[in-house]
């Protein structure tokens, strides 16, 4: 995928959720071309959605109206998703099981997609505390 249509789908995603993504997050998505990528880090393994397909789950999931702010980016491959809570400004990366009930059951995971990504390069565990 060249640039421009990275760019044009980071647009077509964010009208689409309704959100403006974190730079450092664009930056990701031009980097990885905008098709995401998934892998072991430590003993944890994560999965980044492709830039395009995240206004479609969003959309699906009703995330709108179910848990409005946020907007997934990702999963562990089972039963949890990690995604933006807008919320906050910036942006949280929270961490969410496929089934929530809520916003109670978001779990903080960083302060920004890049520490988010540095502790997953450190072979960092997910938070899976509730406190």
């Amino acid at each position: 995928m060249v640039s421009g249509s990275v760019d044009e789908s980071i647009r077509q995603t964010e009208a689409g959720v309704g959100f403006s993504f974190p730079t450092d997050y664009i930056r990701f998505a031009r980097e990885s071309g905008g098709s995401g990528t998934a892998g072991w880090f430590g003993e944890m393994y994560l999965m980044l959605f492709p830039i395009g397909d995240l206004a479609v789950l969003h959309r699906v999931h009703n995330d709108a109206e179910h848990m409005p702010g946020f907007v997934a980016f990702g999963s562990d491959g089972g039963g949890e998703l990690f995604g933006f809570d807008f919320r906050a400004s910036p942006p949280l990366i929270v961490m969410v099981g496929n089934v929530s009930s809520g916003w109670s059951d978001a779990i903080v995971q960083a302060t920004s997609f890049d520490e988010f990504m540095d502790k997953r390069r450190r072979g960092e565990p997910f938070d899976f505390s509730t406190e």
